[in-house]
């Protein structure tokens, strides 16, 4: 199942849900396609939104690049798609009054989007986009990383960055999740290279 049927599929799998089992306001149903999902109805909304998770393991990263898995959702943000900017594509999104954003944590990687129910559709056209066909080119991840390690400077040396840290380590030991959030060190962010980007995101993110 790709990031694309997901993307587009859940927007009309929640306008449409047939065979629903209601526990309480939450649905659970399942596409014609066979793709499980939670619907979340509020009769008076005017917007629609959708959010989208997959696993994304830290812990799969290679080892001393764990920051991989948050460099390639920043990467998608910012390097536009399928031969468009990210500035016209956040155009795009701010004529349809939807938002969209993606997000990482320690063992997945969320999308979502929010936008009029009359926009819906469109609004997902332009996700699937970003999720599917990100651009990934070489000069946007050296922006992207350049940005990671200057905000890693920028925290690192706060009192509340020692103290996460203290914290983690003595909880976490040697996990690969001690590594992340914030970073244990510059060089999770400096190894990972525009190759592993490329490489590793099919894999870790659009397929599921």
């Amino acid at each position: 199942m790709t990031a694309r049927s997901i993307a587009l599929g859940t927007v009309l799998y929640s306008s449409v849900a047939a065979g629903a089992e209601t526990l309480g306001k939450v649905s659970l149903s399942k596409s014609t396609a066979g793709h499980k999902f939670s619907y979340y109805r509020i009769p008076s909304a005017k917007r629609l939104a959708v959010i989208i998770n997959w696993p994304a393991d830290v812990s799969l990263s290679p080892n001393g690049r764990e920051a991989l898995s948050y460099l390639a959702p920043m990467h998608m943000l910012m390097g536009g798609a399928e031969g468009q900017s990210a500035s016209l594509l956040k155009a795009e999104f701010k004529d349809l009054d939807a938002a969209f954003n993606i997000r990482t944590k320690p063992s997945d990687v969320s999308a979502y989007f929010a936008a009029p129910i009359a926009n819906a559709a469109s609004a997902a056209k332009l996700a699937n986009l970003v999720i599917a066909k990100p651009t990934f080119g070489n000069t946007w991840f050296r922006r992207v990383k350049s940005m990671m390690l200057q905000r890693y400077k920028q925290t690192s040396s706060t009192s509340m960055a020692r103290v996460a840290t203290a914290s983690r380590n003595y909880a976490m030991g040697t996990h690969p999740y001690a590594q992340v959030a914030p970073f244990r060190s510059q060089s999770t962010i400096q190894r990972v290279t525009h190759q592993d980007i490329v490489e590793s995101n099919p894999q870790n993110l659009v397929t599921v």
